[in-house]
């Protein structure tokens, strides 16, 4: 029998995960509702069922002959409850317990657990079906359950709050509603490889909301700088949390990822996922700026492998003092309006890529899915690295005029500062 991966989904987070797992020398297998999705082509067996479709992929897998799935492997989509499900179903290696697995999507219930051990996270209550709970302006409100910024608000009056509660019960009917405190701060997303109970970091991003705070009430990230002197100067502390939060669940190995909020010292946990990031993080934005091929080694450590793990621990950030600073920016429409044409500035792109095609409408998005675009560059020097964003942002067009007359871009502020304005 052949050792076999399964992947759940298809597309572009997905792709580069598919790549690693065939230049580990194992058996890809990927399931997705889109035929066409990106991955079939080059997945070794592709399942054309939901990722979310535990029973029909299992049915589906029963019909592979000469293969042994050694684990389910999620990167890019929240759903660690559906690779634990099918894993226990099968009998194959998974990283995390069911009850983990799901705790991990409930932010309601994750974030007490964390309060009650002692751990920083917003204060958070669900809203009353009367509607009625104490609030203090400003604060964030959002459905339980999703990602990706879908619904999330930060909201700064009575008026503002009924407005978007109401969009929210429009939008996502039956979620809970919860209401989070705002913690002002730095904001971090770092990821984090468990082997052993050892933890090995290698993704530690300084988080750019300042571009985007014309668009609030919805909070939208425009990308982040890869090992940022900010972010860097926290790695100690973070290490800390995440050791610790690693004893309190009992976590032997599995990838976490983080978004934090550094404030007055103290590391608050914003968000914690089970599974490896989305958005080219994993794929590109850490390899580019470590230079070793993360998921490949990543996924070798978690199946075992004792040369995986000495790859992993001497790339950790703790060890390497060799990185590049990379970061990604993205399109992020200010307006509604139709795109016609893009001229992107001469630079030396890692990656650069539209999500719209001539004569579609750009979003004044209200969740990271309506993004317009992304680029991603790399630089030894982070003013440099600063400059050339500028670059982009100032000699690219969209339909033969400035970017800027379409999409955010500031130089400074932060969103707190912006939004009292």
């Amino acid at each position: 029998m052949m050792e076999a991966i399964l992947i759940l989904g298809g597309g572009a987070d997905q792709l580069p995960a598919v790549h690693a797992v065939n230049r580990l020398g194992l058996i890809s297998v990927v399931a997705d509702i889109n035929p066409s999705c990106l991955a079939s082509s080059y997945a070794d067996y592709f399942i054309n069922v939901s990722s979310k479709d535990v029973d029909n992929i299992i049915q589906a897998l029963s019909k592979i002959e000469g293969i042994k799935i050694a684990t389910v492997f999620v990167i890019g989509t929240d759903i660690p409850y559906i690779g634990s499900r099918i894993a226990n179903k099968l009998g194959s290696w998974y990283p995390i317990s069911l009850e983990l697995a799901e705790l991990s999507v409930d932010k309601f219930e994750l974030k007490n657990i964390l309060r009650q051990n002692g751990f920083s996270t917003p204060a958070v209550s669900k809203l009353n079906k009367s509607g009625g709970t104490d609030i203090n302006f400003p604060c964030i409100v959002k459905p339980n359950l999703l990602a990706g910024s879908r619904g999330v608000h930060y909201v700064r009056s009575s008026a503002e709050f009924t407005s978007k509660i109401e969009e929210i019960k429009l939008n996502f009917p039956g979620s809970d509603i919860l209401i989070e405190e705002f913690v002002d701060g730095i904001q971090i997303s770092s990821e984090h490889i468990i082997s052993r109970g050892e933890v090995f970091t290698h993704g530690l991003a300084l988080r750019n909301y300042e571009d985007t705070a014309v668009l609030l009430p919805s909070i939208i990230e425009n990308g982040g700088i890869q090992c940022h002197p900010l972010a860097m100067t926290y790695l100690k502390l973070i290490e800390i949390e995440v050791k610790r939060l690693v004893a309190l669940f009992k976590i032997d190995s599995s990838v976490l990822k983080f978004d934090l909020i550094i404030n007055e010292g103290r590391v608050f946990i914003l968000e914690m996922a089970v599974r490896m990031s989305g958005g080219g993080f994993a794929s590109a934005i850490i390899p580019y700026s470590l230079g070793f091929d993360y998921i490949r080694n990543s996924l070798g450590t978690l199946l075992g492998n004792e040369d995986s793990r000495d790859v992993l621990s001497r790339y950790s950030l703790t060890r390497n003092t060799k990185f590049e600073f990379v970061a990604n920016r993205y399109l992020i429409a200010k307006r509604p309006f139709e795109y016609e044409k893009f001229e992107w500035a001469t630079e030396l792109y890692i990656e650069n890529a539209l999500y719209v095609k001539s004569g579609d409408l750009c979003l004044r998005p209200k969740h990271h899915g309506e993004r317009t675009g992304v680029f991603v560059l790399k630089d030894k020097d982070l003013n440099s690295l600063k400059l050339r964003i500028d670059n982009v942002y100032k000699k690219s067009k969209v339909n033969g005029a400035p970017v800027n007359d379409f999409f955010c871009y500031l130089d400074s502020g932060s969103l707190e500062q912006v939004a009292k304005i």
